[in-house]
Protein backbone atom coordinates (compact mmCIF):
# COMPACT_ATOMS: atom_id res chain seq x y z
CA UNK A 1 0.00 0.00 0.00
CA UNK A 2 1.41 3.23 -0.85
CA UNK A 3 0.76 6.22 1.32
CA UNK A 4 0.07 10.18 0.03
CA UNK A 5 -0.07 11.60 3.44
CA UNK A 6 -1.79 10.45 7.05
CA UNK A 7 -4.54 8.49 6.27
CA UNK A 8 -4.49 8.69 2.24
CA UNK A 9 -3.73 6.26 -0.09
CA UNK A 10 -2.38 7.45 -3.35
CA UNK A 11 -3.73 4.62 -5.87
CA UNK A 12 -7.54 4.97 -4.24
CA UNK A 13 -6.83 8.97 -4.43
CA UNK A 14 -5.64 8.64 -8.63
CA UNK A 15 -8.73 5.94 -8.76
CA UNK A 16 -11.05 7.99 -6.95
CA UNK A 17 -10.31 11.14 -9.77
CA UNK A 18 -9.80 8.88 -12.95
CA UNK A 19 -13.36 7.91 -12.35
CA UNK A 20 -14.91 10.64 -11.86
CA UNK A 21 -13.24 11.76 -15.66
CA UNK A 22 -14.19 8.83 -17.13
CA UNK A 23 -18.08 9.22 -15.75
CA UNK A 24 -17.90 12.98 -16.56
CA UNK A 25 -16.63 12.45 -20.53
CA UNK A 26 -13.52 13.76 -19.38
CA UNK A 27 -13.80 16.11 -17.32
CA UNK A 28 -14.71 16.42 -13.65
CA UNK A 29 -14.76 18.52 -9.96
CA UNK A 30 -12.14 16.50 -8.49
CA UNK A 31 -13.24 14.21 -5.30
CA UNK A 32 -13.09 15.70 -2.25
CA UNK A 33 -10.83 13.32 -0.24
CA UNK A 34 -8.56 13.86 -3.42
CA UNK A 35 -8.99 17.49 -3.32
CA UNK A 36 -8.64 17.26 0.66
CA UNK A 37 -4.98 15.27 0.20
CA UNK A 38 -3.83 17.28 -2.35
CA UNK A 39 -4.61 20.70 -0.77
CA UNK A 40 -2.45 18.99 2.34
CA UNK A 41 0.22 18.71 0.11
CA UNK A 42 -0.03 22.05 -1.56
CA UNK A 43 0.38 23.68 2.22
CA UNK A 44 2.92 21.00 3.34
CA UNK A 45 5.38 21.22 0.53
CA UNK A 46 4.47 25.33 -0.18
CA UNK A 47 2.70 24.75 -3.71
CA UNK A 48 0.67 27.43 -4.54
CA UNK A 49 -0.41 26.16 -7.77
CA UNK A 50 -1.80 22.74 -6.80
CA UNK A 51 -3.88 25.04 -4.27
CA UNK A 52 -5.01 27.22 -7.33
CA UNK A 53 -5.43 24.05 -9.77
CA UNK A 54 -8.18 22.82 -6.89
CA UNK A 55 -10.27 25.43 -8.27
CA UNK A 56 -10.96 23.71 -11.65
CA UNK A 57 -12.24 20.60 -12.80
CA UNK A 58 -10.00 17.71 -13.38
CA UNK A 59 -9.56 17.29 -17.55
CA UNK A 60 -8.46 14.15 -18.82
CA UNK A 61 -5.33 14.70 -21.20
CA UNK A 62 -5.28 12.40 -23.95
CA UNK A 63 -2.19 11.75 -25.94
CA UNK A 64 -2.42 11.54 -30.04
CA UNK A 65 -3.61 7.21 -30.05
CA UNK A 66 -6.56 5.17 -30.32
CA UNK A 67 -6.66 4.37 -26.65
CA UNK A 68 -7.71 7.80 -25.62
CA UNK A 69 -10.92 7.26 -22.42
CA UNK A 70 -12.74 10.44 -23.88
CA UNK A 71 -15.38 10.04 -25.95
CA UNK A 72 -14.79 10.83 -29.21
CA UNK A 73 -14.82 13.99 -30.26
CA UNK A 74 -14.90 15.26 -26.87
CA UNK A 75 -11.11 16.68 -27.33
CA UNK A 76 -10.32 20.12 -28.80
Amino acid sequence: MCSAGPGYDESTLVQSVAEACRKGGGDAPIPAEARDALQTVSKVLNIGWIGDALAHQATTICSRSNRCPRPVNACH
